[in-house]
């Protein structure tokens, strides 16, 4: 019976250990999930297809901001997000300026 409990202790830390860090991590820059995303968001300011948004240069930072580029049809474009707590994240993109 002792065993039980240890094991059921060890399984609730270990299954709050994966909920915390899974809530808490941010998404992997090369992640295809993320690269979706970013491609969507981009194609309101690219005037582009959300598919047709090559994204690159991702730069993943905690609270869901972050940075990246986004390049169609030779346009290219500087992109951030601004992580809001219990809010909507919001988005912008700008030409990029050589």
């Amino acid at each position: 019976m002792h065993t039980y409990n240890l094991r059921s202790t060890v399984l609730v830390i270990t299954l709050l250990a994966l909920v915390a860090g899974c809530a808490t991590a941010p998404m992997s820059g090369n992640s295809p999930a993320l690269t979706d995303k970013l491609q969507r968001v981009s194609a309101d300011y690219t005037g582009c297809p959300a598919g047709d948004n090559v994204i690159s240069d991702v730069n993943v930072q905690p609270g869901n901001s972050g940075t990246w580029t986004a390049t169609c049809k030779g346009n290219v474009f500087n992109c951030t997000a601004y992580g809001v707590p219990g809010g909507h994240d919001s988005f912008t993109c700008r030409p990029a300026t050589h």
